[in-house]
């Protein structure tokens, strides 16, 4: 009997044991740990409604292999690397808590429909995601950020260590091309400006340069100015400009192809440039004096000083 009774004790701790597993594995699995399951090699189409848009709808499609961005009547190519940062944050979300499943709660973490950045994924026709993207908080202790995301139709709010929150709340302009200049530096053979009734030539002859047919004999001088214009970018978009006649001209030759750059009077005292690149011909940017004006004109009229 004492036998049979120290067996029955075994067995009924056994299952005390499995019982405590079970209820300690459903409470851990009490929330998902992935809010967002997507192949993203899948997705063709996401919609956004950012905060920084004041909701407006941001569309991506993906159209021969590219993306293209839409935004009311504006369509535009997108910058390289804008969309797959968003297609990378889809598959890295990882739920760390529930910050709460209260409705009530919703506008202390900036989540509700109205509120928050909305998110949906889609594979043709097929949604494969949809889900609001709320605001986020810095931890200095810990030195983590952490954001708030909440599943379409979901009361609960999920806590979310990372920066996901600042991605998915993009401004449209974020995804447009920037482009102004690209070339690399040892592909270009000259560089031309027209600028306040004066044309500067910068030539490549065999191994040397030249301005305006005079030698530069600071060997370092043109190589630096190349490298200051080759990756020249915009900032400011303005879809309204209406171009008259140029005030600065520029030519950048390279063995690929040549790239024509104007520089026009925006009437703006702030910003009194706008910019045009054969690059980028669909899009005029407004600058001040610090960017492409300063880089490309002024600065070749300074090498011509120092030749």
């Amino acid at each position: 009997m004492n036998n049979k009774k120290l067996l029955y004790v075994f067995l009924g701790l056994i299952a005390i044991l499995g019982l405590t597993q079970l209820f300690n594995s459903r409470k851990d699995r009490s929330f998902k740990s992935e809010l967002v399951n997507v192949d993203t090699s899948k997705v063709t189409r996401l919609v956004l409604h950012p905060q920084s848009e004041n909701h407006a709808e941001i569309i991506l499609s993906k159209e021969n292999g590219e993306w293209i961005a839409e935004k009311g009547q504006k369509r535009a190519k997108t910058e390289p690397g804008s969309v797959s940062s968003i297609l990378k944050e889809l598959v890295s979300i990882k739920v760390k808590s529930i910050a709460t499943q209260s409705k009530a709660r919703w506008q202390e973490y900036e989540i509700s429909d109205s509120a928050g950045s909305r998110i949906e994924a889609y594979a043709g026709a097929t949604k494969l995601a949809d889900f609001y993207s709320g605001k986020f908080g810095f931890n200095p202790q810990a030195k983590n950020m952490t954001s708030y995301l909440r599943d379409a139709g979901d009361n609960a709010v999920y806590a979310v260590e990372g920066f996901h929150s600042m991605t998915f709340n993009p401004s449209f302009s974020s995804f447009r091309d920037k482009t102004i200049s690209a070339f690399r530096p040892d592909q270009c053979t000259q560089v031309s400006i027209q600028s306040g009734g004066t044309a500067i030539n910068l030539t490549k002859s065999g191994m040397h340069w030249t301005a305006n047919g005079a030698q530069i004999s600071d060997t370092m001088a043109v190589p630096n100015f190349l490298n200051s214009i080759q990756h020249m970018r915009g900032t400011d978009f303005n879809d309204d400009f209406v171009a008259g006649a140029a005030i600065h001209s520029a030519k950048i030759v390279t063995d690929i192809n040549p790239i024509d750059i104007n520089i026009y009077s925006s009437g703006d005292s702030t910003r009194p440039f706008m910019v045009h690149s054969s690059l980028n011909p669909e899009v005029y940017f407004a600058e001040d004096s610090s960017g492409v004006y300063r880089t490309l004109i002024e600065g070749l009229n300074k090498l011509l000083e120092k030749k």
